[in-house]
């Protein structure tokens, strides 16, 4: 594993290599200066050596056995010599002095100084190789040491060359961050060097800001609030676990209105279209400071407070820990995220701070989609409206016939196919539209109390063609606004909730799964809430005979499935018919 070194790690180290190199360089020269300055010395002091023992032999076989003053003085001369010698070779060199007074005598000491002279000369010369020996080893660690120099500048120069590309590249990203244009994320580097990761590790970190920042706003607009929820949860998720990430608006009438969700788990009881006032909640204080709120733990929190009905619901989720976030908005709360875990003490404070920045990224877009769909539902509700006043149909039946249909989409989603959550809002918003064309039908007809004739039924029929080609109408004016097709679900339901699966419905006789899923789903709701309703032509069935016939008479004319995934929600659907049956 390499380890990290800093570019001026390595030119300090490059530095005291230089330091080093030149102290080397320094001592070997001054050695070597030394050395060979010594041995010339050495050399030339012993060959007047040499020469000097020369002459002491020669004045010793010229003796005659005799101490003259010419072997005195040789031999004096020989010891000035010796005493120039260097002191490690005078270790090793024996002068013996001339004490003889005959011949016998001479020629034992001539026979040792003609003996010790090879000796010495022997010494000499090794003594010599030693001293260049150590010139030579002095040259070796010189360039040695300018080798090693040379490879370390050669080091650096390649890591300063490549630190200064890398730099003049991130430099050349981040201008083009600065103008906002289009940078790709930057990827990671190959390199040992601090400054080059910390550049390249900022830099992602940087265009990963801008690009998050950016993408909303380049994203536009969709007509979907539930791709941007889960949009956001997938940013969340890079920090922070989150089993449920909901959205909420406040109403003019001071509820939260619940809108969209997304969670990790099927088994919801806090819906889209779940309402509850304001006051009613402890989020007050939340609308007033527009601070995040975080609760670790809300079993705990709802010790000493009452609890809403919201958190009764969240908790029956499995809920412990959440985070909830307002949508400031012109100085105005507007609504709220709510993040969500099933683990108490999940988040911190760091996490809220992230989370509620991801909010301020997308809350114009959320504001926005907001807008977009509520207009769309007030549209929708004019519809609505302007059918009232004219069918005998009550609000009552509408308000109850969007609520079974939703109850229905939602058993569909949990216990048969996985659906949209904002397919199953559109089911709540639209099916109230499903029957929006007979305001193209005659009075005499539409209001008729008893049976119609053949004739009449006829144009009754043609109700469905007439709402289908309003909303299409519709749908295709607000695509030259928005490029996402907004009403496909109303068109779908209102085309759909006539037809039959066996193919012996109304306008077109489709058959089978060529009905549209939102027609199949609001067709049950439909029936069961017309046969349990007075009309002028009839009673009010009880929900058990109505049953009985849409199970038995009925069977073929619903999907299979859907009809099912009704069966599986009756305890639901008659807990909104009690609510609100007509007496």
């Amino acid at each position: 594993m390499r380890k990290n070194i800093s570019i001026e790690q390595r030119a300090r180290n490059l530095k005291i290599a230089m330091i080093v190199f030149i102290v080397v360089s320094v001592m070997a020269a001054a050695s070597i200066i030394a050395l060979h300055t010594r041995a010339g010395n050495f050399y030339r002091t012993s060959a007047e050596f040499y020469e000097a023992a020369d002459n002491y032999l020669a004045q010793l076989r010229l003796s005659d056995g005799h101490l003259s003053y010419k072997v005195s003085k040789t031999y004096k001369q020989l010891l000035d010599v010796y005493a120039r010698l260097d002191p490690l070779l005078k270790q090793e060199v024996e002068i013996e002095p001339p004490h003889f007074d005959n011949n016998q005598d001479l020629d034992l000491l001539l026979l040792k100084v003609e003996n010790y002279i090879p000796g010495v000369r022997s010494n000499m010369s090794n003594f010599i190789r030693y001293f260049y020996f150590r010139v030579v080893l002095m040259l070796v660690i010189f360039f040695t040491a300018g080798i090693v120099l040379l490879i370390v500048v050669f080091l650096m120069s390649s890591a300063i060359s490549k630190y200064n590309k890398e730099v003049n590249d991130g430099l050349g990203n981040i201008e083009k961050l600065l103008r906002f244009e289009k940078v790709e994320v930057v990827p990671s580097k190959e390199t040992n060097i601090i400054e080059i990761k910390w550049l390249y590790n900022n830099l992602q970190k940087l265009s990963k800001e801008i690009i998050f920042n950016r993408s909303p706003k380049e994203k536009g607009l969709n007509g979907s609030l539930d791709e941007l929820l889960h949009e956001m949860r997938s940013h969340i998720l890079e920090r922070m676990s989150c089993d449920r990430i909901a959205l909420a608006f406040l109403s003019s009438t001071g509820k939260i209105v619940a809108e969209t969700a997304e969670t990790t788990y099927d088994k919801c009881y806090l819906n889209p279209g779940f309402s509850e006032y304001l006051k009613s909640t402890s989020l007050g204080n939340v609308v007033e400071t527009f601070e995040p709120r975080m609760i670790q733990d809300l079993d705990s929190y709802h010790k000493d407070r009452e609890i809403s009905l919201s958190s009764e619901l969240l908790l029956k989720e499995g809920i412990r820990a959440s985070i909830t976030l307002p949508i400031i908005f012109s100085n105005k709360c507007l609504g709220f995220v709510f993040v969500s875990s099933k683990n108490p003490g999940a988040y911190t404070e760091t996490m809220v701070k992230y989370a509620n920045r991801i909010v301020g990224v997308y809350k114009s877009n959320l504001y926005f989609e907001y807008l977009i769909q509520q207009v769309v539902s007030e549209t929708s509700s004019a519809f609505v409206d302007l059918m009232q006043e004219k069918d005998n149909e009550t609000a009552a039946h509408i308000s109850r016939m969007s609520l079974y249909s939703y109850i229905i989409a939602n058993s569909y989603h949990k216990n048969i196919k996985h659906l949209h959550p904002g397919f199953m809002r559109e089911i709540l918003l639209f099916s109230p539209l499903h029957d929006i064309g007979k305001v193209g039908i005659p009075d005499n007809i539409l209001l008729k109390e008893g049976i119609l004739t053949k004739a009449e039924k006829k144009k009754m029929e043609e109700h469905v063609m007439i709402g289908q080609r309003v909303i299409e109408k519709m749908n295709s004016s607000l695509l030259n606004i928005i490029p996402v097709p907004l009403m496909n679900t109303a068109v779908d339901i209102i085309a759909g909730h006539h037809e039959k699966f066996n193919g012996k419905g109304y306008p077109l006789g489709l058959k089978g799964e060529s009905i549209p899923l939102a027609g199949r789903i609001v067709s049950v709701a439909d029936v069961f809430d017309a046969l349990t309703s007075k009309r002028p032509y009839k009673d009010a069935w009880t929900v058990d005979v109505a049953l009985n016939v849409m199970e038995n008479e009925m069977k073929d004319s619903f999907d299979p499935e859907v009809f099912e995934a009704f069966k599986m929600c009756i305890p639901e659907i008659l807990e909104v018919y009690e609510e609100q049956k007509e007496i």
